[in-house]
């Protein structure tokens, strides 16, 4: 079985409706499409920072933050290790 792991470059571009990279990610079966704890971190950490950010729309950075939360349920989630230390 061969895995994809989508980097945070393809998951931004996937979220954005990039047509290249939604048909490279329906032509591999769902479950063999993975992204990192990495990736995960990143994007989380910029939706926090948005937020933080004086003069900011609170209503779109808190449904932006759901949003990624919401795209993370739909993938497997792989975890950092020793070995990919």
């Amino acid at each position: 079985m061969t895995l994809y792991v989508l980097d945070t470059d393809h998951v931004t571009l996937h979220q954005h409706g990039h047509p290249q990279i939604i048909a490279r990610i329906c032509a591999h079966i769902p479950r063999n499409v993975m992204v990192t704890v990495i990736t995960f971190e990143e994007q989380m950490r910029g939706r926090l920072a948005q937020i933080g950010r004086p003069g900011v729309d609170l209503t779109a950075a808190y449904e932006q933050l759901l949003a990624t939360a919401d795209y993370f349920c739909r993938f497997t989630v792989l975890s950092f290790d020793a070995e990919a230390n």
